[in-house]
């Protein structure tokens, strides 16, 4: 992709915050004051063990069943994922992004709450995800009617994992300017790949991700409106956090599961 009148500013494309070094300070600071409800969550989800251990480590035969060293979606993600469809037990699971994720959310539907709806927004999907969705879209999740957002109620999970970039006419753009406002209050909301409050690793620098720096601006300046529920790459830095599950990251059945994770997830308030 070529960018005509491109002046750096001093852009480095190096990571303005680490962990080691405190992170972005207002965001350290409001998720370190969120570290009870993600204790909470993890301890209600801890319910679900027994489930987890039942998943296979690796790729299974059917091409359909989750699996935890998928490379795509980490530990963290996926238990708070299948955690979040078996405690809410939502109407419908709209999916902006399919694949290993899908294979999680209809392990949960099936296990705890099968009348889940499970919608997917995907133009090339990496699974069959006919054989796990109920309904599927194969496009751009701009291309889609605004009233398939407008109809999620409260406690439904809307689910976003697409290019991670915003630019004029992206996913992500059309996700914080159109869609998040049209949500009625009590929608579930999920971002992948969010590092906060770290920024993006070096090595994906190339990626050109942009997505949690919106997310950072919503973060600060509109609390009245947003809830957060659970941040996966935050808390795999939390040695007590992480302790909660540590029957899953010392089971010899899984090869060495590690607590890692990207997904953030916040609730619509007004």
């Amino acid at each position: 992709m070529e960018v005509e009148d491109w002046y750096s500013y001093g852009a480095t494309l190096e990571p303005q915050w680490k962990y080691d070094e405190g992170g972005h300070p207002l965001i350290t600071a409001l998720l370190e004051s969120k570290l009870p409800i993600f204790e909470q969550y993890l301890i209600e989800w801890k319910n679900f063990i027994a489930d987890f251990l039942l998943i296979s480590p690796v790729p299974p035969s059917d091409n359909l069943s989750p699996f935890w060293h998928n490379r795509w979606f980490d530990s963290l993600d996926a238990i708070s994922l299948f955690g979040m469809i078996a405690q809410q037990k939502p109407k419908i699971f709209l999916e902006i992004g399919s694949g290993y994720s899908t294979r999680f959310a209809y392990g949960a539907k099936k296990a705890y709450s099968p009348r889940t709806k499970i919608m997917t927004i995907d133009p090339e999907p990496r699974t069959a995800v006919e054989q796990l969705a109920d309904e599927t879209f194969r496009s751009t999740l701009q291309s889609c009617p605004l009233y398939l957002f407008e109809q999620l109620e409260g406690g439904d999970i809307l689910f976003l994992d697409g290019s991670h970039r915003v630019l004029q006419g992206s996913d992500v753009t059309v996700f914080f300017l159109e869609i998040l406002p049209a949500l009625k209050p009590g929608v579930i909301i999920h971002l992948h790949d969010i590092f906060w409050p770290e920024d993006y690793p070096k090595d994906w620098s190339k990626r050109y991700y942009s997505e949690q720096y919106l997310l950072g601006s919503l973060l600060l300046f509109a609390q009245e409106k947003f809830e957060i529920l659970f941040a996966s790459h935050f808390v795999s830095k939390q040695a007590k956090l992480v302790k909660i599950f540590a029957e899953l990251w010392e089971s010899p059945k899984l090869n060495g599961l590690k607590p890692l994770g990207g997904s953030f997830w916040f609730r619509k308030k007004s």
